[in-house]
């Protein structure tokens, strides 16, 4: 439950964050491509930020997120158990002109596709605007500095010749409701609320 006093509207999402093994799983793997990429081509996200964003729902006034709590929390409580495998190295919007690094997801993609269009259809009603991007479920892990064509080449040559295999797999136990506050150091992410996964749903 949404609790402390909130201000007037905030910049919000919906994530499935991730347990702390796969986290210390990352660790290593960000350690190993910061040797394989251009130096100082990318920003890297901390590794606390990383997370499968689900909505973006941006600036929500507090009155519209404590409304749009329980019908979350009653999708997330008819969502049948999910197994997600961390898989897999890719780029937006594409290899020729990466902006943003990301690691793919496979295994249960069709529920988690369904969770996810359920939670936008639902959550439309208070958003700001629509979200008209197709979903890709990825974990964003760095983003593009200011660099040059070439060495942006060079960052997608590396994406494209990158073999991690799997790195983990966990089962989502909720889906979190969170607050994003900019500033000069990046965005800072604070949990509002946490809406559990049905353990006994069944697709």
């Amino acid at each position: 439950m949404i609790k402390g006093v909130l201000p007037p509207s905030l910049r919000s999402f919906v994530a499935i964050e991730l347990p702390q093994e796969i986290r210390d799983g990352l660790r290593a793997t960000r350690e190993q491509l910061q040797t394989e990429f251009p130096k100082e081509s990318l920003r890297w996200v901390p590794l606390e930020q990383i997370h499968l964003t689900l909505a973006f729902l941006g600036d929500i006034s507090s009155d519209s997120l404590r409304e749009m709590e329980p019908v979350l929390e009653k999708i997330c409580g008819a969502c049948a158990p999910l197994r997600l495998c961390l898989e897999g190295l890719g780029c937006f919007p594409n290899l020729a002109r990466p902006r943003v690094i990301w690691l793919g997801l496979t295994d249960d993609l069709e529920p988690l596709q369904a969770l996810q269009t359920q939670i936008c259809q639902a959550t439309q009603h208070w958003c700001e605007r629509a979200e008209e991007r197709s979903f890709h479920p990825h974990l964003t892990i760095a983003r593009l500095r200011d660099v040059s064509p070439r060495v942006a080449r060079q960052v997608g040559l590396t994406v494209k010749d990158a073999s991690l295999g799997s790195l983990g797999e966990w089962t989502p136990e909720a889906v979190s409701l969170m607050r994003s506050t900019l500033s000069p150091k990046g965005a800072e992410h604070e949990l509002l609320s946490s809406m559990s996964l049905s353990s006994s749903a069944q697709s």
